[in-house]
């Protein structure tokens, strides 16, 4: 006969206790709770939960061993024809598991009963469940699991995991349970550990499958989970966490999906971060308020030890209204952000999503200070991080009045990593300007864009097989821009590669002229390190334009550099860089170029690359396919093998347009020194009152020869309109260029050059089975052994026009 509420039993079938004294009903929990301490139950024990209680102190539940307590394991789980609720207003625990093992809450029984346990204190040190004094190896599932506490201070929560004595609370589990607010309150966090030391750490614990919804606190920081001092090593995996009503905060707080500020080897998987409903679903997750508001969905602090792993992690569905305009670190909202000392292995399977992989605004963040910034993935950690297969897409960042502008990143590094490698991921998804700063038409301010931003440098990195594409950055000001793959401006590192990536499609109405240090209002890649040797090869960057036809100096390039150590610029594929400028200065044009150097530190190697630009473009536009442009400090550019075409009719203007150009514009002679062989330049363009050239020196200045000595270019294909083969002072016929510049006796010009596709940069030569000096008629290079396709030079042996006996140009 049952008693009480609650019947304590020796089967998970019957309703009696298989150990002396045997079945025993009490009214509450806690009642059960104590007499199992008493060592009134042992063994094997089942608590059937057969109905509702209401607990007015803790059950607190001992460890075996512990007084008179004896038991090998205990499973509570709902009994009877109905839900079960064990409910109350606890200022403190209302489950305690002190020092417990081996307990598992099964809040769903075979007849599909469900079991709530629920705290309605809401007060800043409560918990629903606490785990205490090394509680380990317990198991909580398919639970409702509620609670309102920590409004008033910064801890506990409806879970609370607390310290321990030797070993810490371990290896318990959390497996598909609803954990939420109660009694009309929201909890400041619903997961919240805090354990003893590094010592005596809370560690190997599984939060997996589980709906956590509706933590928050107006006045103060809230985390879904909160995991601080004195843990470790845990797993969260495959939980849903979400809001089902709108957030309005009431002071300046940054709020956390996941938060761990310490230890390591945690495993964050499979996870969603979003919306109003489980897996991101309903609508967008809302944060609301005229403070600064700011959001990480992951956000963790690691120490060096064993290597965390965060993977296929969905974070999506937001919106967020704040008045900061935070444009560093993790900005306004961050999807997930990586700190402290340990090594990270970021997305190595199958890699998080942020935003969507379709459409526009998944992600929308909505400030009233100008600049703020939205952000994919952040790293302020100076560990080991690998990011790798992610995809970051739909983000938004916009103001609602015309001055506020938004910033967009992909990827941020903000801290100084040991190595860093950032490859495979795809930023931007095929909508067009799904990554957008700022609102086209509105927006007067700067909007700061990019896929890829290091204003912090590794000491190693790598960046390879990214793709970065569909970015717009909207907004009239002079500092705006967008760029695909970006470094600081001078930041040290011992080796960098940018290699294999595919950057297309970005777009800026700015008004930004700057040069400075080589940073372009518009660039694929831009990189800017006192390096010791760097590496950007095998990229295919197409389709930046900028937009604004205002009478403006403005620059777009494919790749940048400056202050530089030794590169090697090799095999990259250039084409579609627009500019609308309609300047008509010649001493400040608006410029479209394939490859940009503004100066270096060391010395450039530009070889085998393919570039192809204006290609049905109208505008008055300084089409440029290599540029050294000077400033800073001048060191050698040695250009190789490369094939440049411009082409295109003016429809009106004045402005020039080269296929190689060492200067910059003004009537300042710039005068690094340079070495140009073995190149194809053609240049068709035409229409205008400007010159286009296959290759010049210092177009508006007094013509210097100090860098450019006698045959410092030679064995190239110079191909432009007979009166414009070069510039040395002023335009120059080819014969003339040779005799102005002391150079090119063995090149030629007048060249019937045919391409496979120049619209896209496959300038691959179809000359068919006419013998041809393009063919066999370069010199060897040392070093330099393999053209754009790595097929050996030269080679092969019996080629059709020229047998190989010597490289082919371009």
């Amino acid at each position: 006969m049952v008693i009480g509420m609650i019947t304590l039993s020796t089967t998970l079938f019957s309703q009696n206790v298989t150990v002396n004294p045997g079945a025993g009903s009490y009214p509450t929990l806690k009642a059960a709770f104590d007499a199992i301490n008493a060592g009134t139950h042992t063994g094997v024990v089942t608590v059937d939960v057969v109905g509702n209680t209401t607990e007015t102190v803790s059950a607190v539940l001992n460890a075996s061993g512990s007084g008179a307590a004896s038991y090998t394991s205990i499973i509570i789980s709902p009994s009877g024809g109905a839900s079960r609720t064990i409910t109350g207003s606890i200022a403190g625990h209302l489950v305690d598991l002190n020092g417990a093992d081996n307990v598992t809450i099964d809040g769903l029984n075979s007849s599909g009963n469900v079991l709530f346990i629920i705290n309605n204190d809401g007060g800043g040190s409560s918990s629903t469940i606490r785990f205490t004094n090394d509680a380990s190896n317990n198991t909580i599932v398919r639970t409702n699991i509620n609670g309102s506490a920590g409004n008033i201070v910064n801890g506990f929560g409806v879970i609370y995991f607390g310290t321990g004595t030797t070993t810490g609370n371990d290896n318990n589990l959390i497996n598909q349970c609803n954990i939420s607010a109660a009694g009309g309150g929201t909890p400041q966090n619903a997961i919240y550990s805090f354990g003893t030391s590094t010592a005596i750490d809370n560690s190997g614990n599984t939060i997996s499958a589980n709906n956590i919804s509706d933590f928050f606190s107006a006045g103060n920081a809230s985390n879904g989970m909160n995991i601080n001092t004195g843990n470790s090593g845990w797993a969260i995996n495959s939980n849903s966490f979400y809001q089902t009503s709108t957030r309005t905060g009431t002071t300046a707080n940054t709020h956390n999906g996941i938060f761990i500020t310490s230890g390591n080897g945690y495993t964050i998987t499979n996870n969603f971060i979003g919306g109003t409903a489980p897996s991101n679903g309903g609508s967008a997750w809302t944060f609301n308020g005229t403070i600064a508001n700011r959001f990480i969905g992951i956000n963790i602090s690691s120490t060096v030890g064993t290597t965390c792993s965060i993977q296929n992690n969905t974070l999506s569905n937001f919106a967020l209204a704040t008045s900061s305009g935070a444009t560093t670190g993790n900005g306004i909202w961050c999807g997930i952000s990586i700190n402290g000392a340990g090594a990270f292995n970021v997305g190595t399977v199958t890699g998080n999503t942020i935003g969507a992989t379709s459409g526009v605004g998944s992600v929308v963040a909505t400030s009233t200070t100008a600049g703020g910034l939205l952000v994919g993935i952040n790293t302020t950690c100076t560990g080991t991080v690998t990011m790798q297969n992610n995809t970051i897409g739909a983000l938004t960042c916009s103001g609602i009045t015309a001055a506020v502008s938004g910033s967009i990143t992909g990827i941020n590094v903000s801290g100084v990593t040991a190595t860093l490698t950032i490859s495979n991921n795809t930023i931007g998804n095929t909508t067009t300007d799904n990554l957008r700063g700022g609102t086209l038409g509105l927006t007067t301010g700067s909007s700061l864009v990019s896929g890829i931003n290091m204003p912090s440098s590794p000491t190693n990195l790598v960046v390879s097989g990214n793709t970065v594409r569909n970015l717009a950055s909207y907004g009239t000001n002079t500092a705006g821009f967008v760029r695909g793959i970006q470094t600081g401006v001078a930041l040290a590192a011992t080796t960098a590669s940018f290699t294999n990536n595919t950057i297309l499609n970005l777009t800026s109405n700015t008004a930004n002229v700057s040069a400075a240090n080589g940073q372009l209002a518009a660039q694929g890649i831009y990189v800017n390190l006192g390096i010791s040797s760097a590496t950007i090869s095998g990229n295919t960057i197409s389709n930046i334009s900028l937009t604004n036809t205002g009478v403006l100096a403005t620059n777009a390039s494919g790749i940048s550099l400056s202050n530089t150590g030794t590169l090697t610029i090799s095999k990259n594929r250039i084409y579609g860089i627009t500019n609308a400028s309609t300047a008509t200065s010649v001493t400040a044009p608006g410029t479209a170029t394939g490859i940009h150097i503004r100066g270096t530190n060391g010395s450039v190697t530009i070889v085998n690359n393919m570039i192809s630009l204006g290609n049905g473009q109208t505008t008055n536009t300084a089409f440029i396919g290599v540029w050294y442009q000077g400033g800073g400090t001048l060191n050698p550019a040695f250009v190789y093998y490369n094939s440049v075409n411009i082409e295109g009719t003016v429809a009106a203007g004045a402005q020039p347009s080269f296929g190689f150009y060492r200067g910059n514009f003004s009537a300042t002679a710039q005068t690094p020194t340079v070495d140009v062989r073995d190149n194809i330049f053609t240049n068709t363009r035409s229409g205008g009152t400007g010159v286009h050239c296959a290759i010049a020196n210092n177009y508006g200045a007094t013509a210097s020869a100090t860098g450019w000595g006698a045959g410092a270019s030679n064995n190239n294909t110079l191909n432009a309109t007979a009166a414009n083969v070069g510039w040395w002072t002023t335009a120059q016929t080819f014969a003339a260029w040779k005799t102005a510049s002391a150079s090119d006796a063995l090149s030629i010009s007048g060249v019937t050059v045919t391409y496979t596709n120049s619209a896209t940069a496959d300038l691959h030569l179809n000359l068919g089975v006419t013998p041809t000096q393009i063919e066999s008629g370069a010199v060897a290079i040392a070093g330099i052994t393999d053209d754009y396709d790595a097929q050996t030079r030269p080679g092969p042996v019996g080629s059709v026009n020229g047998g190989a006996l010597a490289p082919d140009m371009g």
